[in-house]
């Protein structure tokens, strides 16, 4: 089975290549979308590694232009990972071999959460998993930031890959809070407010994220407490608890980017 390795990146000579790198033996197909023009090599290096690249309009974030990146891709498989993210070595035959499998239909790959000092050793945020690589007949996508591919069929961990994507600082601080975070939190808002317009890929009558994210534009306070309390639970079952100030610290910023969001929603409902 072909694989076919979806990056949406901007900017990224810093990173791209170590990226690129690890993909080597295990796709058959690099798709390079770049968010509005380049101002750097990640052209150069992208074309380098023989990857077809596409410079589409300037959004800000790259999950609108995953579904146009899954269009262009070749494969029978989908392999997504980011500019800051790379593959173990030592894991390349295992990846190759996923594919071949009657029962998985996706795959997510160990995710620890990093932070200035490292990834979290425990709590919910060493035990997260990333949607990595998906039999592309069985996915789906919605191009809203924040969003991730699906599948209609089953999703499998494994756990003995890890996606690596080493800190380059601390994104949990208020200073970032404040700016990236809340960068991030008025696209989201105004592209749900304009959800019927986002790109999809394969999602044919498939609404249930529609009717989600209409939910929120209905009910922004009423879905912001029980979103919340989900993930507070989440985090709580998952061991929070005992875990440090560093978990601590990530699971405030994460509820708090939660209402962002209901405040830049409800900003846009009444502009």
């Amino acid at each position: 089975m072909d694989i076919s390795a979806c990056l949406v990146i901007r900017n990224e000579e810093t990173l791209l290549e170590k990226s690129l790198e690890s993909l080597k033996g295990i796709a058959d197909e690099i798709i390079i979308v770049h968010d509005g023009p380049c101002n750097d090599r990640s052209l150069i290096i992208s074309r380098k590694f023989g990857a077809r690249v596409f410079v589409r309009k300037f959004v800000g974030e790259a999950e609108y232009h995953r579904p146009f990146s899954y269009e262009k891709a070749k494969g029978d498989w989908i392999l997504q990972i980011d500019a800051d993210e790379y593959l173990p070595s030592s894991k390349k035959n295992l990846i190759r071999k996923l594919t071949g499998s009657k029962t998985c239909d996706a795959y997510s790959f160990a995710w620890p959460y990093p932070d200035e000092k490292g990834y979290i050793g425990k709590g919910p945020f060493s035990q997260t998993y990333k949607p990595c690589l998906f039999q592309k007949e069985k996915m789906y996508m919605l191009g809203l930031s924040h969003e991730y591919p699906r599948t209609y069929g089953k999703i499998c961990r494994i756990s003995k890959i890890q996606l690596f994507h080493p800190p380059r600082f601390d994104n949990y601080s208020l200073k970032v809070f404040k700016t990236k975070w809340r960068r991030w939190a008025a696209i989201q808002a105004e592209q749900i407010k304009n959800i019927e317009n986002l790109p999809r890929f394969n999602m044919g009558g498939n609404n249930h994220l529609s009717k989600h994210y209409g939910y929120i534009i209905k009910h922004p306070f009423i879905s912001g407490i029980k979103e919340s309390f989900k993930f507070l639970l989440l985090y709580i079952s998952r061991g929070i608890l005992f875990s440090g100030i560093r978990s601590y610290k990530i699971a405030f910023f994460e509820i708090c980017y939660i209402w962002l969001v209901r405040f830049y929603t409800l900003k846009f409902k009444k502009g």
